[in-house]
């Protein structure tokens, strides 16, 4: 679980070696980076919602090192990233129940 949890982080705060502005001669087809960027970021979100429903309120550890970046994404002049990050924190929210609790004072008033 660890590993997939810092796996996730690389990946919203796009530090990720997948993410990494690197040349490539083989693929220069793939240097819309952008666009696959904004995939695997919404990737990942999706991965942390699942992992919010599965673990209901034991999601806070997971919270802990997640929670930051996805509002910081909540706060984007992107569009399709506020409103995609505001539906992954309201669900992980739902699924932690009064888990969640102990972190609302902390990521809230970022």
């Amino acid at each position: 679980m660890l590993e997939l949890a810092s796996q996730l982080v690389l990946i919203l705060g796009k530090q990720h070696p997948s993410q990494l502005d690197e040349e490539d001669e083989e693929l220069p087809e793939l240097h819309e980076s952008s666009e696959y960027d904004w995939i695997l970021v919404d990737s990942a979100m999706d991965v942390v919602l699942g992992l919010s429903k599965a673990l209901g309120t034991q999601f806070g550890e997971i919270w802990k090192l997640v929670g930051t970046l996805l509002i910081k994404y909540a706060s984007s002049s992107e569009a399709v990233e506020r409103s995609t990050s505001v539906g992954v924190i309201a669900d992980c929210i739902k699924y932690m129940e009064e888990g969640c609790t102990p972190h609302t004072s902390v990521s809230f008033t970022l």
